[in-house]
């Protein structure tokens, strides 16, 4: 269960448009990424590439390796193509894309470029040239390829937790046929997400209303005319949408934990397990979703920044639309 990284660079000589031009040539020695993997004792489980412009190059020379093994890719992608022959971000989403990853993050680097040379005064915002690229392999891909299925997913599941990912994560664990080996199979990590996933089993769920039982094909037709604006939501509809899946007492458990100020037990254990950034955006979005569900159901009213909870509507749409 211990997880391995590999990471590639090169030294770059700037963006200036007077050293652009080869200025060396060295012969290095070389491998492709398939043939480095066969004779590695444990597998590559993530893959960081920083090696201006030849990206796609190792990529399309480890395709064993990335189908089979690797759960994750973190490259620097190029937008625009200042090297010849060089991959471009299309190139390698496009690949990654075949190999049964998905992309979950772009992050533009901050340096601009210009396309022509001005004076100062005259030099106006620039394009992004580069960023890097998160790719995390689709959990069905790691069922269908990885050696070790349930291990991988495990292992996909930690690495999404690490990039603020819950649903991700909570993907691949759906997938793992015998999560009650995790503690087992996975070491310290594996015993966190058999705990993490324990407790979501035993939360008491609520779902937002799908948007064709908030409104119908015609309603959102007129969200495009004059009609939009005379316009009433139908509440009592969108309260027997997602009451009549619940029965009364497991709407009140509900509400008891996802309206709580302070943390939830969910909550608490990822932050406890050093995932700080994952607990606060599980917290943030906890509290701002029940909010914004509870206001569509008609029962926070208010104005001017005055809101309250509109308790005698509530217990009375419980008993009118709760299974019993």
């Amino acid at each position: 269960g211990r997880m391995k990284s590999i990471a590639a660079a090169c030294l770059i000589t700037g963006m200036q448009y007077n050293v652009r031009q080869p200025v060396r040539t060295v012969d290095l020695h070389a491998t492709t990424l398939d043939e480095y993997a066969v004779g590695l004792q444990d597998p590559i489980d993530f893959l960081g590439l920083d090696i201006e412009g030849a990206e796609l190059d190792i990529l399309l020379a480890g395709r064993q390796t990335l189908e089979k093994d690797i759960l994750g890719v973190l490259c620097e992608v190029m937008f625009y193509e200042l090297l010849e022959g060089q991959g471009l971000f299309g190139d390698e989403a496009a690949f990654l894309g075949k190999s049964g990853f998905r992309l979950i993050n772009l992050t533009p680097h901050d340096a601009e470029y210009a396309f022509s040379r001005r004076p100062i005064g005259w030099r106006g915002r620039g394009v992004r040239i580069a960023g890097d690229a998160l790719f995390l392999r689709d959990p069905r891909s790691v069922l269908a390829t990885h050696p070790d299925p349930d291990l991988g997913l495990a292992k996909l599941a930690f690495m999404a937790l690490n990039f603020d990912m819950l649903d991700l994560g909570l993907e691949a664990l759906d997938l793992i046929k015998h999560p009650s080996a995790l503690s087992e199979r996975a070491g310290e990590y594996g015993k966190f997400l058999s705990c993490l996933y324990e407790e979501y089993l035993q939360a008491p769920t609520l779902m937002p209303p799908l948007f064709s039982e908030a409104m119908t094909a015609e309603e959102s037709a007129n969200r495009f005319t004059a009609a939009s604006i005379t316009a009433t939501v139908d509440i009592e509809r969108i309260r027997s949408a997602v009451l009549s899946n619940h029965t009364k007492q497991e709407f009140q458990n509900a509400l008891r934990v996802l309206l709580r100020d302070d943390a939830t037990r969910a909550e608490t254990l990822v932050e406890e397990a050093g995932f700080t950034s994952l607990a606060r955006e599980m917290s943030e979005r906890r509290k701002s979703q029940i909010s914004g569900l509870m206001e569509k159901l008609g029962f926070i009213g208010g104005s001017n920044g005055n809101f309250f909870f509109d308790w005698e509507q509530l217990g009375a749409a419980l008993d009118r639309y709760c299974k019993f």
